[in-house]
């Protein structure tokens, strides 16, 4: 009984220290980037070298825009975020980094310091907002709905046209 009051208490006091620990969430860093594209590897690469280190703060999250089967949304994705973040979207390329508020167009190795701090800085602000989670969210939405609105039509077409055939076959039987 003494050796369960013991571990009782222990339990006690190590549960709210537990509790108080921030379960913080990892940052979305988001990257545009093209197949074939030099400095878009060299970004990867970077993001690569850094996942011991940094990878409990953050999660990358990938956009092809070349050669990918979703290159076309994928592009119309990084306008919208970039108008988001108001940049200048005339000369817009890859790769095309969101770090937090922290817009990095190209990629060299001058940023990767930069790069690491934004990342560190968004981790640790209580207040950090994913801005560009509710453009994919918001897109993803709009494609669905007008996948969902051209299948019906799609099915409505098809009805129409058999309800048409059947109708002149029973016309000529007639």
């Amino acid at each position: 009984m003494k050796k369960f009051f013991a571990l009782l208490c222990l339990l006690l006091l190590i549960f709210p220290a537990m509790v108080s620990a921030k379960d913080k969430k990892k940052v979305n860093v988001y990257i545009f980037h093209g197949n074939g594209c030099p400095h878009c590897a060299k970004a990867l690469e970077f993001f690569d070298s850094i996942k011991d280190e940094y990878g409990k703060y953050y999660k990358l999250v990938k956009y092809e825009t070349w050669t990918s089967m979703n290159a076309q949304y994928n592009n119309k994705l990084m306008v919208k975020v970039a108008e988001e973040f108001k940049e200048d979207t005339s000369q817009l390329g890859v790769p095309f980094i969101i770090v937090g508020d922290k817009v990095f167009r190209g990629y060299s190795k001058a940023y990767d310091e930069e790069i690491k701090k934004a990342i560190k800085d968004a981790y640790e602000d209580d207040n950090y907002i994913d801005r560009v989670k509710p453009i994919v969210t918001k897109m993803r939405n709009s494609i669905l709905t007008n996948v969902g609105i051209a299948g019906g039509c799609s099915v409505c077409l098809i009805g129409l046209i058999v309800l048409n055939l059947y109708l002149r076959k029973n016309k000529k039987e007639a």
